[in-house]
C-alpha cells in the first residue's frame, strides 16, 4: 500500500482546492489544501484533478495521469551474526535496477565485505520506471573467543579466528582430552595435534573456512572460527 503526495502550483488567490482521485484510490489528508495524500493499494494508471476555489467561484478542473508501478522487493534480511575475519554477502538484486550501497559508495547488486567491527549497510536501489526503495541491515561482528562450559574456564583458545596454515592454540587442557573437532553442519573432523611445552597445537589445514566446536572427554565444548 504505497503513499503518494500531490501537490499544485497556487492558482493566484485560490483559498480551497478540491482534489478527486480514481475510485481505487483513497486520499488520506490534505483534501481542502494544495497538497494532498494518496494511497495507491493497486497497481495501474489513474487521472488525479484538482480544483481551485477563490471568491470569484471555481477553476476549471486541471487534471494529469499517474501510474502506479509495483514496490521494489528489496530485503537484506534480518541482522546477522559474524566472527571477526569472517566475510559477509548482501544481495539487492532487482531486474534492471540501479544500486548505491552505503558505507563504500558500491554500485554493485551485491558486496562481499569482513567489517572489523558491527556495521550498518544501506542500499538505494532505483528501477528503470523511477522507483526507489531503500533497506539496510546490521552486521554483528563478535570475537568469537568461545563459549566455554564450567568444565572449561581455565582453558585458553587462541588465536580466534585462526588461518589455515596456522596452529590453533589451546591451553590448559591435555592433548589426551581433546575428543574432536565437529563442524555446525554435525560433521565430525580429524583431530591433528601435537604438544609444545605447556600448549595444544591443533593443526587446522585440513578444516574448510567456517565455525567448529572443539569437545573434551569431559563434555566441554568451545567454539573456533577457521579463515582463509
Amino acid at each position: 500500500n504505497n503513499l503518494t503526495i500531490f501537490a499544485a502550483n497556487a492558482f493566484g488567490d485560490a483559498s480551497n482546492y478540491t482534489w478527486t482521485a480514481p475510485a481505487e484510490w483513497s486520499i488520506i489528508e490534505g483534501q481542502g489544501t494544495g497538497a494532498v495524500m494518496v494511497s495507491t493499494p493497486v497497481v495501474g494508471t489513474g487521472t488525479i484533478s484538482v480544483v481551485a476555489v477563490n471568491a470569484c467561484g471555481s477553476s476549471a478542473p486541471f487534471s494529469a495521469e499517474f501510474t502506479v508501478n509495483d514496490a521494489l522487493p528489496v530485503d537484506l534480511g534480518p541482522d546477522t551474526t559474524i566472527c571477526l575475519g569472517q566475510y559477509v554477502t548482501l544481495d539487492a538484486t532487482t531486474p534492471g535496477a540501479l544500486y548505491l550501497w552505503s558505507p563504500g559508495n558500491v554500485f554493485n547488486a551485491t558486496i562481499t565485505d569482513a567489517p572489523e567491527q558491527t556495521t550498518t549497510y544501506q542500499v538505494a536501489v532505483t528501477n528503470s520506471n523511477g522507483c526507489y526503495a531503500i533497506d539496510a541491515i546490521t552486521v554483528i561482528v563478535s570475537p568469537c573467543l568461545g563459549v566455554p562450559g564450567n568444565e572449561m574456564e581455565n582453558i585458553a583458545v587462541w588465536p580466534v579466528p585462526v588461518t589455515r596454515g596456522d596452529h590453533l592454540r589451546v591451553e590448559g587442557i591435555n592433548a589426551a582430552d581433546l575428543l574432536g573437532i565437529v563442524g555446525t553442519d554435525g560433521r565430525a573432523w580429524p583431530v591433528h595435534l601435537r604438544t609444545q611445552e605447556s600448549v595444544v597445537l591443533l593443526n587446522v589445514d585440513a578444516l574448510p573456512p567456517g565455525t567448529f566446536v572443539l569437545r573434551t572427554t569431559a563434555g566441554a565444548a568451545m567454539r573456533f572460527v577457521v579463515v582463509e
